[in-house]
């Protein structure tokens, strides 16, 4: 679930009653009430998900609309997707977030991949049959925008109910080991709920676009709130659908169920609204997981991260783990009574900012945050570090307090910069020469992007 927070979730202290299916699933395995996502949004994050590696191992290209570039996934990292396809199961993918699509490399690994890049609406929908005036609004990108408010939808995003409805399809006409990866766009802004009036839309449109106002009322904030737990509520509902389908098919009982989140999402804990920040609203993200011999009712509240789950899913199904891959299995350590001292690197997209390009990167143990804002020669802008057993909400910045904890975490920090760097190999810098843009598949992209709010 793209955009999900870890705490509106009711089995981790949610008071809202959004997501009574999550809540049962997760009493059928394992839930983590302290994974940390490797990356502050969907371009960072999902490398370290999907290929057990840094965002910075792979390729980042300028973009000059974008407060970062595009990032294209490395064909020297293999993808938890071309490993399992490899083992003899049958892959499939259903999303619709332009950021993990086939035109970043998203698609390696996957026998089907629906991503809606050929299914763009403004190549298809409501105004095409009017000639001149489609094109005239096509030109301003009112077409699409009217159509995907009065549809219920957004950036051209599918329903959960739509991802649902063509994975079911899939698995009836797919016998065997399956890996298959449902991406939900719902809980992302722009916050539109499918169940709600014409009116509603417009509204929750309007409030979208005066939330990048950092003088937002907290009146406007509640409502804001409530319109993402309504978009949680109804994935939640979704997935219900989809676990009973799934049952009634009789694959449940032997099929491993793992949800999870890219990222959060803030809501002004620190002065915005949006993601990309390393706080925890945006990094602490929901991981359960259920199937074969996952013992049920298990809390662990060690810190986990998800650099971490595609080595876990190979252990899961006793494959070897793949050479390229940087994370471990986190089953051994999750059960065992040693204390856990290593941390989790968080690391965002380079983005530009006054005219200068900056770096976020963030070392968390299980008592520490250390985030250290670096310029693009990798020299210290700002630095910031949080006791958050003490300080949860990470709000007591005392970096200058403790010396001792930030030279240590910024050690720590530069040493996988440095990894980072040497890692930037001859044949990847030529891999990386012959990206190519399909300027017709890029046009759609940064529509798609701009309305979810990037552009």
């Amino acid at each position: 679930m793209d955009c999900l927070r870890a705490d509106h979730l009711g089995c981790l202290g949610y008071l809202g009653n959004t997501t009574p299916n999550l809540d049962s699933l997760a009493k059928k395995g394992i839930l983590f009430s302290q994974a940390i996502s490797n990356g502050g949004n969907t371009v960072s994050a999902f490398p370290a998900i999907l290929t057990s590696s840094y965002s910075r191992m792979h390729h980042l290209r300028e973009s000059g609309d974008l407060p970062h570039g595009w990032l294209f996934l490395s064909e020297t990292r293999k993808s938890i997707a071309e490993i399992l396809k490899s083992n003899g199961y049958n892959t499939a993918a259903f999303l619709s977030n332009p950021w993990v699509s086939s035109f970043f490399h998203y698609n390696r690994g996957f026998d089907d991949f629906y991503d809606k890049t050929s299914n763009s609406l403004s190549k298809a929908e409501i105004f095409r049959g009017f000639g001149l005036a489609y094109k005239i609004l096509d030109s301003f990108r009112v077409g699409h925008a009217l159509y995907s408010i009065l549809k219920g939808s957004k950036g051209n995003a599918d329903r959960a109910r739509i991802i649902n409805d063509k994975a079911i399809s899939w698995l009836k006409e797919h016998s065997g080991n399956f890996f298959l990866w449902l991406h939900y766009m719902d809980a992302h802004e722009p916050y539109i709920p499918l169940e709600s009036t014409i009116s509603e839309r417009l509204k929750a449109v309007r409030l979208f676009r005066k939330s990048k106002d950092p003088q937002f009322s907290k009146h406007n904030l509640r409502i804001l709130v409530d319109l993402y737990d309504r978009e949680i509520k109804y994935v939640d509902r979704e997935i219900g659908i989809l676990l009973n389908r799934i049952s009634k098919m009789g694959l449940l009982e032997n099929t491993y169920i793992i949800l999870t989140s890219d990222h959060g999402q803030q809501f002004m804990e620190h002065g915005i609204i949006g993601h990309g920040y390393l706080y925890d609203e945006v990094v602490r993200v929901p991981l359960m997981i259920s199937g074969p011999g996952i013992p049920p009712n298990t809390l662990i509240q060690k810190q986990v991260c998800l650099l971490d789950l595609s080595p876990t899913i190979l252990d899961l199904l006793n494959i070897p783990k793949a050479a390229s891959f940087q994370g471990e299995t986190f089953l051994p350590k999750i059960f065992s009574e040693k204390k856990q001292e290593e941390g989790v690197i968080i690391e965002g997209i380079p983005f530009k900012h006054q005219g200068k390009t900056l770096s976020r990167f963030c070392l968390r143990t299980e008592k520490w945050k250390y985030i250290l804002l670096l310029n693009e020669n990798y020299e210290q802008v700002d630095a910031e570090l949080y006791d958050i057993i003490s300080d949860p909400a990470e709000q007591k910045n005392i970096a200058r307090r403790e010396e001792k904890i930030v030279y240590k975490m910024k050690l720590k920090l530069l040493d996988h910069i440095d990894m980072e760097k040497r890692e930037q190999k001859p044949q990847n810098m030529r891999e990386m020469s012959k990206l190519e843009f399909n300027k017709e598949n890029r046009r759609e992209i940064e529509r798609r992007l701009e309305g979810l709010g990037y552009i």
